[in-house]
């Protein structure tokens, strides 16, 4: 019986060691893929939101926005290699212009557009425009639930003020007290 007792403690040493093992390969994976989309994030284009349809003739006037112009943050006005429409038209949704996805030439046109949209609110003929950087599918499924009406119909009656922080937490502030909440998933 001894010979039989000591090959099962080995046996059982080795399972909790190779347990141990796996454990680490797994935290190893999920950092390497949570590096791995934060790259994809940062290489992204950015998403210009609100500029009207008008046939070819909206693309051609993506460089001449104001906010690429030298006198922004840009030295010399950026350059891009295209401006593209994502999409197809929705009849029953034409007031709705759809998104344009811009692929600069350079990353530090890219962040210094996107840094002079933060500062400021973009106009474009009077229509307000956004630009964001385009994230993943995953990453913007994780932010959109924060997006349902409830989280937005809670806090909005409570003078709480509230945001999204990258790449999907919530934070929350009440208009009275400086403490900070911060939410990772909609419970």
């Amino acid at each position: 019986m001894g010979a039989a007792e000591e090959r099962t403690l080995q046996a059982e040493e080795d399972v909790t060691a190779l347990q141990h093992k796996v454990n680490k390969l797994e935290e190893t994976t999920e950092f390497l893929q949570d590096k791995v989309q934060d790259l994809e994030d940062r290489g992204s284009n950015p998403r210009l939101i609100g500029l009207p349809e008008k046939k070819q003739k909206d693309l051609i006037c993506v460089p001449s926005l104001r906010i690429f112009s030298p006198r922004s943050q840009f030295g010399s006005p950026p350059v891009f290699e295209r401006a593209l429409r994502v999409g197809q038209v929705n009849p029953n949704r034409l007031s709705i212009p759809r998104v344009i996805v811009i692929k600069f030439l350079n990353y530090q046109d890219r962040e210094k557009a996107l840094r002079a949209a933060r500062k400021k609110e973009l106009r474009y003929k009077g229509q307000r425009i956004s630009l964001f950087p385009d994230l993943p599918t995953e990453t913007r499924q994780r932010q959109r639930q924060f997006d349902s009406l409830t989280v937005k119909a809670q806090l909005g009656g409570m003078e709480i003020h509230y945001g999204m922080l990258y790449p999907a937490n919530l934070i929350v502030t009440h208009v009275n007290s400086p403490i900070l909440q911060y939410f990772h998933q909609y419970e």
